[in-house]
């Protein structure tokens, strides 16, 4: 369960940054993808999961936002990109525009790295994909970036404060750059989201706390 992924953090963190070449101090930021973009279908309106905003613009915006921070060198933190992709989607067009933007980002759709690398990352985003929630609940910062919304999109731990919604075009950007220049990253991600506690039944709580929030 997540609670004990949770406590193995260290060991999958290092594991991680090994199998991946990622510097110890670096501040890892994952994109969590919600859409095959290879399926012509998604991402586009008219969609069933269609809410304002091309998820691709947004991967976008993440791979210039990582470039420009890795490419200052009066910042404070070297930032790493990661990008995580469901295994059953091929990946093709998002290792396209990687290669396009900022080559240095990390492409992964491995069937056994999800939660590591999640365990790895210092901040997860992504649209409306449930790997934010899960990041929260493994102790990592997550954050639903939903920019130009044309419908409600209902986000339970966003509601609880668990997760952190940003709607503003240029949000993510702002977040990846502060994230370099941040002097105690950690002290200024609390100010974003209360850490869910799993120390003990941590599905149970969450469960709870879900049941809570829409008996109100």
């Amino acid at each position: 369960g997540f609670a004990a992924l949770k406590k193995d953090r260290a060991k999958h963190r290092a594991e991680m940054r090994q199998r991946f070449g990622i510097d110890e101090d670096a501040i890892v930021i994952q994109w969590s993808v919600a859409l095959d973009l290879d399926d012509p279908e998604q991402d586009k309106p008219g969609h069933s999961e269609w809410s304002g905003f091309y998820e691709a613009e947004s991967i976008k915006e993440f791979l210039m936002a990582v470039r420009d921070a890795a490419a200052d060198t009066g910042a404070l933190h070297k930032i790493r990109g990661v990008i995580r992709q469901k295994p059953t989607y091929k990946g093709v067009r998002i290792q396209e525009m990687i290669r396009e933007i900022c080559p240095s980002v990390i492409f992964d759709n491995g069937r056994d790295t999800g939660y590591p690398l999640i365990l790895a990352s210092d901040i997860v985003v992504g649209a409306v994909t449930m790997m934010v929630q899960n990041a929260a609940m493994l102790g990592v910062p997550g954050f639903n970036y939903l920019p130009d919304l044309c419908k409600p999109v209902d986000l339970i731990a966003n509601k609880l404060g668990f997760t952190t919604p940003m709607d503003t075009r240029g949000d993510l950007g702002r977040l990846i750059q502060n994230a370099a220049n941040w002097f105690s990253l950690a002290e200024n991600l609390t100010k974003f989201a209360k850490p869910i506690d799993l120390q003990t039944d941590a599905t149970g709580n969450v469960v709870k706390a879900i049941r809570d929030f829409l008996d109100r």
